[in-house]
């Protein structure tokens, strides 16, 4: 079974040291594992804090990930309304520097006005965020909610204040850099607007290649999820009901007396309407809990890695939709003797040669009799990602399935919710004193187990969609203010002949050469950020050249419909009042 031990360090002891000292010591413990290739079960030691920070810290670095690549976007979209609002004003500017303004006077003018507007911000966005983790309270996944946190916590309203100050002293930067380069008189200088116009269209470019990472992650993070639900597992779940009852502490707890309780029950169960099979185990595929097993051999050939034993009672596989592919199930005399048979599932007959070949061979394991193997299951797969060290399961049948707590299995006909009531009632009746809990299905237990990486995956769209749309505004602000910018240049190609159509286009390519300047590092960014996922989910794979074709295709459509929508003032313009 597998444990640990809690300790503290000595003072003035630190983590490396500890580290180094413990590494030593489980190198000299290594040999006494048999040679088993089996990392999961090498001695490891860690701090208390990450122990319990394990189940969400990889979530927290790829939202924290996220947030800033969105909060990077947000900034580019103001650094491109400010350095805008700057051109603006380069009249105004340049009359206060006639007038005997400095250019250092000029630069904390205009970074005083971006810390009152990061002011504001901040205490909207505070609003804002304090309503969405309210929402999001709601709707996250127990193991993320296992600790509240609060948005108006002291370290976050600092780090928030902190993240303002910097962004907005990083904003006031862009602008300030224009306010040299003013001239008395001189505000309209073509050069000048000229050097605005393409830092603008670089910051649209990083806008788009910071997006297309996040929707690179995005489809990154939902692939992988997706090929975790569609893993064969080598049960069905549809249609299967649990309930879990623990006779530790009753008056079935004695060994001799548990099996004949279990009987009763499935007995009883078997009986009620619209049951097709019962069975009983310890340990529920994705539900165990700790290691229980060993490095089971074969014909007394060593094992490279270890198995899960998992105890049930006869007709297990049958009930969970198992699919036996040689051989056979166990039957109830085998159960009630105790025979020393087993039932290994095909990866770990695959270890050993060809999975057929492994009925009727022995299994052995030291200190224990050589079991006989009767079959050898599909799948069976016990963890969520089967890829694991954990991904060989070998089933003996026993007569008490549960030290301390067992699992009923019952396959329903119809919907499995609907008999859940019954069931859980009819075990109750034999002994009320027999504690019965979790009363699920199968599904809802599926559920359950992947509510992390559904929630993880749903949360990285919802920050890509912002992105994109943040992106989208961009785009449009940008190719926007250039209509207004070149007004008067517009209005004389069409007084030469150039139809609106035609200056649409024109500003289209523009705007589709930024995306296409944004794309191609964003794909590059794209490729790194999934090797960086890969390594925090299972499953996760850095995305493809047909997927990014696709996204850059996308991005490029959406960009259209932007840029075209923000050039429909061409089609209004007045000639004779520009020319």
């Amino acid at each position: 079974m597998a444990g640990g031990t809690l300790a503290r360090l000595k003072p003035g002891f630190k983590w490396p040291q500890a580290r180094a000292a413990f590494a030593v010591e489980a190198e000299r413990l290594a040999p006494k594992l048999g040679g088993i290739d089996n990392s999961n079960l090498r001695p490891s030691i860690t701090s208390l804090q990450d122990g319990l920070a394990g189940p969400v810290k990889n979530a927290s670095l790829m939202f924290m990930g996220a947030v800033v690549l969105v909060l990077l976007i947000a900034c580019t979209n103001v650094a491109n309304l400010l350095i805008a609002r700057t051109t603006d004003r380069a009249a105004e500017l340049s009359i206060r520097s006639a007038l005997g303004a400095s250019r250092a006077r000029l630069v904390r003018q205009l970074l005083i006005e971006c810390l009152l507007l990061s002011f504001v911000a901040t205490l909207a966005g505070l609003a804002i965020a304090y309503w969405i983790t309210s929402v999001a309270v709601k709707i996250e996944p127990p193991p993320l909610g296992a600790q509240s946190y609060s948005i108006l916590d002291g370290s976050v309203l600092v780090f928030t204040l902190i993240v303002s100050v910097i962004t907005t002293m990083a904003l006031g930067v862009l602008p300030s850099l224009y306010v040299g380069r003013i001239h008395a008189f001189r505000s309209q200088s073509y050069s000048r607007a000229r050097g605005s116009r393409l830092v603008r269209q670089s910051l649209v470019a990083a806008q788009v290649m910071l997006t297309m990472i996040l929707l690179a992650s995005s489809v990154c993070l939902g692939g992988a999820f997706a090929r975790l639900m569609r893993i064969d597992r080598g049960y069905d779940v549809k249609g299967v009901v649990t309930v879990g009852v623990s006779l530790d502490g009753t008056t079935h707890q004695m060994e001799k007396r548990q099996l004949p309780y279990f009987e009763e029950v499935l007995d009883r169960v078997r009986s009620l309407p619209g049951v097709r099979t019962a069975s009983a185990t310890e340990f529920l595929p994705l539900y165990a809990s700790g290691f229980v097993g060993g490095p089971f051999g074969l014909d007394g050939r060593p094992a490279k890695r270890n198995s899960t034993m998992v105890p049930v009672l006869s007709g297990y596989f049958e009930t969970m939709g198992g699919r036996i592919l040689y051989g056979r199930e166990f039957t109830e005399a085998e159960v009630r003797s105790g025979a020393k048979v087993a039932v290994v599932n095909e990866r770990f007959a695959a270890g050993f040669g060809v999975p057929k070949e492994a009925v009727d061979h022995q299994l052995t394991i030291q200190g224990d009799p050589p079991r006989k193997i009767v079959g050898v299951v599909k799948g069976m797969e016990y963890e969520t990602d089967p890829t694991t060290a954990k991904g060989n399961q070998v089933f003996i049948p026993s007569a008490t399935p549960g030290s301390f707590f067992s699992t009923f299995v019952v396959r329903v006909d119809g919907r499995a919710e609907d008999h859940l009531a019954a069931i859980r009632d009819t075990i109750q009746s034999l002994d009320p004193q027999v504690p019965v809990f979790g009363v699920k299905t199968m599904e809802q237990r599926l559920d359950e187990v992947f509510a992390n990486p559904k929630f993880y995956r749903t949360a990285v769209w919802t920050f890509a969609g912002l992105a994109l749309l943040l992106a989208m505004i961009g785009i449009y602000g940008i190719v926007s203010y250039a209509v207004v910018e070149r007004t008067q240049e517009m209005g004389v190609r069409l007084a030469l002949g150039t139809t609106p159509v035609q200056l649409r286009g024109m500003l289209l390519r523009h705007g589709l050469l930024m995306v296409v300047a944004g794309a191609i590092p964003g794909i590059a960014g794209a490729q790194l950020t999934g090797r960086f996922l890969e390594s925090l989910m299972d499953g996760a794979k850095p995305i493809g050249l047909a997927t990014s074709s696709g996204l850059v295709l996308l991005f490029a459509v959406v960009a259209s419909a932007s840029i075209w929508s923000a050039t429909r003032r061409i089609g209004t313009l007045d000639i004779t009042s520009i020319t």
